[in-house]
């Protein structure tokens, strides 16, 4: 027979794993198990629910809970301890037998369909959080063969609860913070524009989807060793050197720009700005960062399908549109297009009334400030 370790003790290992989980989601199944062993239970469930939504918004458990698809599905739903239990204050602890008696559970679907066919009979849960429609709750599961969790489980629940209410809001602002971080990548991501976050020997500590593909492709910068460089040689040591003073590294911190050739002809504007100090690293003090955004200075016009959905242009004017802002002459594209001036002039007028614009300039500069996607770029 294993030797137990006092409550005391169990508890206290309890919540240093639980914290843990909170701050890393991928300990949470190891907690949970830890978590459902105190109590000499079976299983253990930590769920939101959104009773706006009339289902679980998160959904963590220990390795023996199984069913929990079926349970998110549909079961949780049904389940009439979870009913019971919407209906009390926060902090509340339900023991379900004093609420559900045998006679109830013969007749009822969800035990009979779900709960007992995988082992499971008897519940203690809490509420552990309100948030607007959501409800944090914590649930602790035994089977039939066992008994029912009495004053003694409640009581060691009450003393783990002020703990369990400070990690449903840690696990909560975190959440935010996780969707916050993922929503600010997509939209870098999104970008055009290049962006790549060096230390100041010019590694490459974060970069966007744009920048990813342009060091994939090596024309411009690449990364060497992890480190930032131009792909004609000789500027790469400004690039450093502007690197250097945005972090800070040579005394005061300033900004600076370059124009950087590409190795198929192109010409890029790069700017290298202080990005503020920054932990790159849990294990290591913070950093000073800079940040690096390359531009192509090549005029680029946004695609003609993109002009006739914005502008209501036909097809004829979209590409006509495109080629006044890449800089064409009218001659030329009358020439290269095959038709009269006086027809492309008929165009250009019923563009300049669909754009509100008044002259080719005008025209070129609105058409450059558009954003264009990777898909349409």
């Amino acid at each position: 027979m294993r030797h137990r370790r006092d409550k005391g003790s169990e508890l206290l290992e309890v919540i240093e794993l639980l914290y843990g989980a909170a701050a890393a989601p991928e300990e949470w199944t190891a907690a949970l198990d830890r978590t459902y062993e105190l109590f000499d239970s079976m299983a253990a469930h930590l769920f939101r629910w959104n009773s706006r939504l009339d289902r679980a918004e998160t959904s963590l458990a220990s390795c023996t809970y199984f069913g929990q698809q079926e349970a998110l599905g549909y079961y949780l739903r049904i389940d009439p301890r979870r009913t019971v239990l919407a209906r009390q204050p926060i902090g509340y602890t339900l023991l379900c037998h004093e609420h559900i008696d045998d006679a109830f559970v013969r007749r009822n679907e969800f035990f009979q369909d779900y709960s007992l066919p995988l082992g499971r009979r008897y519940l203690m849960a809490t509420n552990l959080l309100q948030i607007g429609p959501s409800t944090s709750v914590l649930a602790l599961l035994r089977g039939p063969q066992q008994e029912p969790f009495g004053a003694v489980e409640a009581a060691l629940l009450e003393r783990l609860r002020p703990h369990l209410v400070r990690i449903a809001r840690m696990q909560r602002r975190l959440d935010q913070l996780r969707a916050d971080a993922a929503l600010g990548s997509d939209l870098l991501d999104a970008l055009p524009t290049c962006f790549v976050a060096t230390d100041a020997g010019a590694r490459v500590v974060r970069l966007n989807q744009a920048a990813e593909d342009v060091l994939r492709r090596g024309d411009v910068v690449k990364a060497v060793g992890g480190r930032l460089v131009a792909s004609v040689h000789v500027q790469t040591s400004v690039l450093h050197r502007l690197i250097a003073q945005a972090t800070g590294a040579g005394g005061a911190v300033s900004g600076g720009s370059m124009i950087m050739d590409g190795t198929q002809g192109t010409r890029h504007g790069v700017t290298v700005m202080p990005l503020g100090r920054q932990t790159t690293l849990l294990d290591k003090p913070e950093i000073p960062l800079a940040l690096v955004t390359i531009t192509s200075l090549e005029q680029r016009a946004a695609p003609d399908r993109q002009l006739m959905e914005l502008f209501a242009l036909t097809p004829a004017e979209a590409e006509l549109a495109a080629a006044v802002a890449a800089g064409r002459r009218l001659d030329e594209v009358a020439d290269e297009r095959r038709v009269r001036m006086t027809t492309l002039r008929t165009q250009l007028r019923a563009i300049f009334s669909k754009t509100g614009t008044r002259r080719q300039a005008e025209l070129a500069q609105l058409i450059a400030r558009l954003p264009m996607s990777h898909q349409d770029g």
